[in-house]
């Protein structure tokens, strides 16, 4: 798996828990080239550690101190330097911003588009946040209870949904503008135990538009538009856009 390994990286959730705070900024930066480039120089590495370091925001000094000594969002900053390091093909994002202030979450998800442009990466960003989403996003794909419910481009799902799960994120995303009035959707009952799901469609416990027909078996995604696809029966409806 070395190989692979180093083609795919990840950005954790929590930016302070997935730094070691006994060692320092250069040491956890630098230890994906102490692995998969052991012969390297250190004055190589620590060249390579400081260019990552301007990359992300952050200054060649920082690499002697200890990750106590900086702010969450530098912190995640310092995740991604790591994450990087390498030129991976493929990045994954694990709600990389969802453990920060808002006005720190704006600069985080402007660094990802700027770093996935220059070193053009596959990005898999992991996120409840709908407006991050759509920023951030060229193609969405909507999960409920570990099944994926709806698939397609960004700008194609927000203006038209086709999964009522879907139709329920939307709704229940805030709103900026005071006075807009959106119709929330109530989403009633518990959320199924993953253990034991509903049989057929296992939003239908909680779906206002469920059928009888929708516990018989569960339903595929399909094509229900080009390059769209939804994984519920109900091709009759019309559903609540995001904006």
């Amino acid at each position: 798996m070395r190989p692979i390994r180093r083609k795919l990286q990840l950005v954790f959730q929590d930016p302070f828990a997935s730094l070691n705070p006994r060692m320092t900024v250069g040491r956890i930066i630098a230890a994906p080239l102490i692995i998969h480039e052991p012969r390297m120089g250190q004055a190589e590495r620590a060249e390579r550690v400081a260019e990552m370091l301007q990359m992300v925001g952050l200054l060649p000094g920082h690499a002697g101190r200890f990750p106590h000594e900086f702010s969450g969002g530098q912190r995640q900053r310092i995740g991604i330097a790591r994450a990087l390091l390498l030129r991976p093909d493929f990045l994954v994002a694990d709600e990389p911003v969802s453990a920060l202030d808002v006005s720190i979450q704006a600069q985080i998800v402007n660094l990802l588009l700027d770093l996935r442009a220059r070193f053009s990466l596959a990005m898999l960003f992991i996120s409840h946040d709908l407006a991050v989403v759509g920023h951030l996003c060229d193609k969405v794909a909507v999960m409920y209870l570990g099944r994926m419910v709806e698939s397609a481009p960004t700008i194609e799902l927000f203006s038209n949904p086709r999964h009522p799960y879907t139709e329920a994120l939307f709704s229940a995303a805030p709103d900026p503008d005071p006075d807009a009035r959106r119709s929330r959707i109530i989403l009633s009952g518990d959320i199924p135990s993953p253990i034991n799901p509903p049989s057929g469609c296992v939003f239908r416990t909680r779906c206002r538009y469920a059928l009888p027909a929708c516990a018989g078996e569960i339903p595929p995604l399909r094509h229900v538009a080009p390059d769209h696809q939804s994984a519920c029966i109900r091709d009759d409806l019309t559903l609540q856009p995001a904006m």
